[in-house]
């Protein structure tokens, strides 16, 4: 089988178009990750500090819940960063505060624009999240219930895991 010229020049020409393509694909793959990672960086302490106040009234929720057979609780205590025994009524202030300063934190990032940083999924899952600790610090008495102690877990679990993955600590 004898190729002509026109035949060999449309094969070279034709690979080489689909090869600049698949180049082409790869390098704004690559840019996109390049700029995620950048944006991820930008915003480790965000993160970093959001992380962590999800997991604190995430402790202090199943502390609360674990305190009130024996009137007190083995807790993370942020301010001295120690398991302490705290009686219900403490774990419930520590709760109220713990609230507080996540959701001034959250609102003010917010306005500071960090926001960008956070994906869709994310947000969804911030925002239930939120919805479901202030309904334990507007009625204490939700925070009795363990279904809604183990819903609150569960969606800090998943905002958690997801900022993790975020970074590349999950798969």
């Amino acid at each position: 089988m004898e190729l002509d010229w026109a035949e060999i020049l449309t094969l070279l020409l034709g690979s080489g178009f689909v090869l600049s393509i698949v180049t082409a694909l790869y390098n704004w793959q690559q840019s996109k990750a390049a700029r995620d990672f950048e944006a991820r960086k930008e915003a480790k302490d965000y993160y970093r500090n959001l992380y962590g106040k999800i997991a604190v009234l995430d402790e202090l929720v199943s502390g609360y819940q674990r305190s009130l057979k024996k009137g007190k609780a083995k807790v993370f205590h942020v301010k001295d960063c120690l398991f302490v025994e705290l009686s219900t009524e403490k774990i419930l202030m520590e709760f109220k505060d713990a609230y507080v300063d996540f959701t001034n934190y959250y609102i003010a990032k917010k306005c500071e624009g960090y926001e960008m940083f956070v994906s869709t999924k994310l947000k969804k899952l911030l925002i239930m999240f939120w919805k479901g600790v202030r309904s334990f610090y507007e009625k204490e008495e939700k925070m009795k219930v363990k279904e809604e102690i183990d819903n609150v877990h569960l969606l800090a679990e998943k905002a958690t895991n997801h900022m993790e993955e975020l970074f590349g600590l999950t798969k």
